[in-house]
């Protein structure tokens, strides 16, 4: 009995041996430090403070980026109920957006990002309708196309934008993140 249980105890322990050399050097991006870039967040009463956006993540595919970023997107709550954003993004290589998420990445398979406002809002508007009615609008803007709004007012062209207005501060810290994210993409690749 005593040799099984040595036995198993050395296969479970050096199971897991040979792990870094089964890691593709190129399969995961090194780190330095973590890359932030500023917004302006805008609050319920109309106040703009520059707030960090960290980007946590960032992979280059072929002919895409994958990125992670996380940012204050509602503090209109209590301190202690109060969640960063985590949204999870793909920009093609000219910086256009090609897929957002608040929770699973574009395979549906891994969970990438996290909903930090309330759900519903006071006003309403759940998760799912952020989803299925301003991510729509924002996918193929490119970062010329999106330079030009400024905060929910300025969405003019936005089937939804009289249902969303004072609804949550999120449409614009959504908009001001992406926003600088794309501009983050470019100068990268300069």
């Amino acid at each position: 009995m005593k040799k099984i249980i040595c036995v198993l105890m050395l296969v479970l322990l050096t199971g897991c041996s040979n792990y870094e050399e089964n890691i593709d050097d190129q399969s995961l991006p090194e780190i330095e430090y973590l890359p932030i870039y500023y917004m302006e967040h805008l609050s319920g009463p109309r106040v703009e403070t520059t707030r960090p956006v960290a980007v946590l993540f960032e992979f280059d595919l072929i002919g895409y980026t994958k990125y992670q970023i996380s940012y204050l997107s509602c503090g209109c709550r209590s301190i202690e109920n109060c969640y960063q954003q985590v949204t999870y993004v793909e920009l093609t290589d000219e910086g256009v957006i090609q897929y957002i998420s608040f929770d699973e990445d574009s395979n549906e398979h891994y969970t990438a990002a996290m909903w930090g406002d309330s759900n519903p809002t006071p006003a309403g508007k759940t998760k799912q309708d952020f989803e299925e009615q301003y991510v729509p609008f924002l996918i193929g803007k490119t970062p010329e196309e999106l330079a030009v709004y400024s905060s929910i007012e300025d969405l003019v062209d936005w089937d939804y934008v009289d249902e969303y207005s004072g609804s949550s501060v999120s449409v614009n810290n959504i908009l001001r993140a992406l926003q600088g994210l794309q501009e983050y993409h470019i100068k990268r690749g300069e």
